[in-house]
């Protein structure tokens, strides 16, 4: 899924894009010695995470969530500042009902120097 014809498909940001490469999708490195980032630390926990638990898991299991996964769509939306992106968090995240006084406060304050 993520790598298709030796076309990568995804990527992370620049300074951790090598190391997810080497540890996810081509399982070239297998050490945690030298996470530099916070964000690579957990590539590492989720891509063990992942592994130890599909592990078990039968192969019509691992067929129907690939499927899934396959059908599943992703919206991309640039935004220019922080303000923008909170906003979109707050349209993207509302499950198709209108956010919550709370929701909408919570995201706002995410928003605000404190």
């Amino acid at each position: 899924m993520v790598k298709r014809r030796g076309t990568v498909r995804l990527s992370t940001v620049d300074y951790d894009n090598q190391f997810f490469k080497d540890y996810v999708i081509d399982q070239t490195r297998d050490d945690h010695n030298g996470l530099d980032t916070e964000s690579a630390r957990r590539i590492v926990r989720a891509y063990d995470f992942f592994k130890q638990q599909l592990a078990s898991k039968p192969e019509e299991y691992l067929t129907k969530m690939l499927s899934i996964i396959g059908e599943s769509t992703c919206t991309t939306h640039l935004v220019h500042d922080e303000s923008e992106a909170i906003q979109m968090f707050i349209f993207q995240n509302n499950r198709g009902k209108k956010p919550s006084n709370l929701e909408i406060v919570k995201a706002r304050f995410m928003n605000c120097d404190l």
